[in-house]
């Protein structure tokens, strides 16, 4: 310290604002660090074809958020993006050729856990999806940091399937083959007696879902292989429909790994 010029002190009152890459992701080579993210299976979702519905970003860990950069990718033929509604202050977000462009930060954060939505759109579904079939892709530079601008590594999204209802006969089951659920999604075209088995290669039932009258339209059943005492390996689901005017059946495959 110069004793003719004494540094002043500011004591503990000194705030600063920093700029630029203030989360530490940029690394010399010129590219963004992008710590890995993906889609992460969250059921199946069953739609009218042409009617706008709210679709849920959930999140697929608690955490506490700052500040997001997410690119979202999704076919223009089967889907139509129509707006966001989450109320995050201060968020930004772009619409435009397949994609969804969206960035947020708030040094006050927000708390989320394990299920909860972090964004709500409102989706279309243009065309009939006989299949379920995933609504977006997650972009690579994708990202989610905390208030302090810390940036988490592997946070995913959960994010459903999507398969519109219609008036034939259908039944899937998403994600298959599973490790933890799946679900069966089946529509009827008209009201009957309905009985949903699975059972093991041989034909020996190892559950009975379903087995009672029920309305027609899409209806839904989760599997859980800890309820029905399932083994690795690979099952068959079957359907069987007596409805008030004809019969219905089906049997598809079911792969369970651990």
């Amino acid at each position: 310290m110069d004793a003719l010029n004494p540094v002043k002190d500011f004591g503990t009152t000194f705030h600063g604002l920093c700029y630029g890459d203030v989360n530490g992701s940029f690394i010399p080579t010129g590219f963004k660090a992008a710590p890995s993210m993906s889609a992460v299976e969250d059921g199946v979702v069953s739609v009218s074809v042409g009617e706008s519905f709210t679709y849920d970003i959930r999140s697929n860990a608690t955490a506490d958020l700052g500040a997001m950069t997410l690119y979202l990718n999704y076919d223009q033929k089967l889907f139509d993006v129509e707006k966001v509604n989450t109320n995050l202050d201060g968020l930004q977000y772009k619409i435009e050729n397949g994609k969804l462009v969206l960035a947020w930060a708030d040094t006050k954060g927000i708390s989320v856990g394990n299920g909860e939505p972090i964004l709500s759109l409102t989706v279309k579904a243009k065309e009939m999806l006989s299949e379920a079939t995933p609504l977006f892709s997650v972009g690579e530079r994708s990202e989610f940091a905390n208030s302090n601008a810390v940036v988490y590594d592997n946070f995913n999204l959960k994010m459903a399937s999507v398969i519109t209802a219609g008036k034939t006969f259908s039944i899937v089951n998403y994600p298959n083959p599973f490790q933890n659920t799946t679900s069966i999604v089946y529509t009827l075209p008209e009201a009957g007696q309905v009985r949903l088995v699975i059972t093991d290669m041989f034909g020996k039932t190892v559950g009975t879902l379903v087995n009672s009258m029920q309305a027609s339209g899409t209806h839904t059943v989760i599997v859980n292989p800890a309820d029905l005492s399932l083994s690795q390996g690979v099952y068959l689901y079957k359907i069987e429909v007596n409805g008030t005017t004809d019969n219905y059946s089906k049997v598809n495959k079911l792969i369970y790994q651990k």
